[in-house]
């Protein structure tokens, strides 16, 4: 993966997580699946937030498949930090779409990034 790849500016949405005792593993830093839910927070937040749909309609009326994660993990996160989880469409199809995610430390180290 290229560092230049990595770039908040190409973000348009934003939210914070902080990680808390219950997302670590037993070497203190935030365990490698937790990252799946620190996606799923931001992508339940952008699609109210940036497209105005309730969460609560996800589950009458659309139908979301998670069909492939794929992570590169930079620097691991550790407890009581503040992440700044940025989110993006990258793709839109007939019946489908791609997102991508960013996920960096408050103090700009970058922790993680997923599409």
């Amino acid at each position: 993966m290229n560092q230049a790849e990595i770039n908040a500016e190409k973000f348009k949405f934003k939210i914070q997580v902080q990680v808390r005792s219950f997302d670590l593993d037993s070497y203190g830093i935030v365990h490698n699946s937790v990252y799946l839910k620190y996606f799923e927070i931001a992508r339940t937040e952008y699609i109210r937030q940036a497209l105005g749909i309730d969460p609560g309609r996800f589950f009458t009326d659309f139908y979301f498949v998670l069909a492939k994660n794929v992570c590169n993990y930079i620097t691991p996160a550790r407890f009581d930090e503040i992440l700044d989880i940025y989110t993006r469409v990258t793709r839109v199809g007939n019946s489908s779409f791609e997102m991508e995610y960013l996920i960096e430390e408050s103090k700009n180290e970058k922790n993680c990034r997923n599409r």
